[in-house]
């Protein structure tokens, strides 16, 4: 394994767009390789969803995976951009950014903007973290497999990464909203 989520799992609302649902909560995955902590902002939109429907015939049901890898990956995906944090998982507890909520579930508020970093990331390496977290998230290494090699194929990469995240609005407003919306 390479890293772990360090936050919970996730908390989601549906949207008013069909096959949507927004995080309710900032998501942190630790990345042992490269000593960073990812993040992806409450309010960010995807489908919470790795695998394409062509491949649900060897998956199986697509509910019923840790949704925190894929939120993961669509935020990678949308912007070909990574948000992580130069905070170290010490420093996230000491200033009471990362902390028990629940017996055993991790909560992280709003990092300050300082502490955020907004990086460029090639689909290669948004693809190999896909297969890392869902790893993490104690899904097979086949299923986790099956979805990078899903995710290689999909064009979508193409028609994204217009727009940039920007950390002056990253806790403000819905981040990621699908068809511009």
């Amino acid at each position: 394994m390479n890293g772990t989520f360090l936050t919970g799992k996730s908390r989601i609302q549906q949207t008013d767009k069909s096959g949507y649902w927004m995080t309710l909560d900032n998501e942190l995955y630790y990345d042992f390789n490269e000593d960073r902590i990812y993040v992806v902002p409450r309010y960010f939109w995807s489908d919470s969803y790795t695998f394409p429907r062509l491949l649900l015939i060897i998956t199986g049901d697509k509910n019923r995976d840790d949704v925190r890898p894929p939120h993961q990956h669509d935020l990678f995906c949308r912007f070909h951009e990574r948000l992580y944090t130069t905070l170290s998982f010490d420093e996230l507890c000491t200033m009471g950014l990362l902390y028990e909520h629940e017996k055993g579930f991790m909560v992280c508020e709003d990092i300050p903007k300082e502490y955020l970093v907004i990086e460029k990331i090639k689909k290669w390496k948004a693809d190999n973290l896909l297969r890392e977290m869902m790893i993490s998230c104690n899904i097979s290494k086949f299923k986790a497999s099956v979805a990078r090699v899903g995710v290689f194929f999909n064009i979508n990469w193409l028609k994204t990464g217009k727009r940039s995240l920007k950390t002056y609005n990253i806790y403000k407003e819905e981040i990621g909203l699908v068809d511009g919306r």
